[in-house]
């Protein structure tokens, strides 16, 4: 009686589930959790960091169009809103623009970061500067995230207390 009783919850978790993955519901939730302030910039710090980290990895092996590389680290950010804007400079670069033009019509990069990547293209070191760039991108999504988790356990802790309070 009870697992027939949870049949049409789990019909309806399995159908908001597969609609959220396989229909543009998916695309729409990421563009709002960029838009978020504190959780859109945590998901744009992970996604240029797993870009560059990966961006990084192929431009040192070396042998790759710059848009094949882009293409293939594109691969590893879960957002699509993300994924697509960066998709853009793949594009770009097929265009005949150079690495710094194809990423200045993206928005994922902020200013800082693209004009590091512009440097470390004219130097010859744009592996070890998309890296650097990726590293500190890393870094300050941690940071941030370890922010909201001790925020998260402050509140969970106090509507614990709440609640124990008012049974009490």
């Amino acid at each position: 009686i009870f697992a027939a009783s949870l049949y049409p919850a789990i019909v309806s978790l399995a159908a908001i589930v597969i609609l959220y993955l396989v229909t543009p519901i998916k695309t729409l939730v990421d563009h709002v959790k960029v838009l978020l302030p504190v959780i859109g910039s945590v998901e744009r710090e992970l996604a240029v960091n797993r870009f560059l980290h990966v961006f990084s990895l192929l431009d040192g092996t070396g042998g790759q169009r710059v848009e094949n590389m882009i293409r293939h680290a594109c691969q590893t950010i879960d957002n699509d809103a993300l994924r697509q804007d960066l998709l853009r400079a793949a594009v770009q670069g097929e265009r005949g623009s150079t690495l710094s033009e194809a990423f200045d019509i993206t928005t994922t990069m902020t200013k800082g970061e693209l004009s590091e990547l512009a440097a470390g293209e004219l130097a010859g070191r744009l592996a070890e500067t998309s890296a650097r760039v990726a590293q500190r991108a890393g870094e300050s999504a941690a940071a941030k995230l370890v922010w909201i988790t001790n925020v998260a356990v402050r509140f969970t802790m106090g509507m614990v207390v709440f609640s124990l309070a008012g049974t009490l």
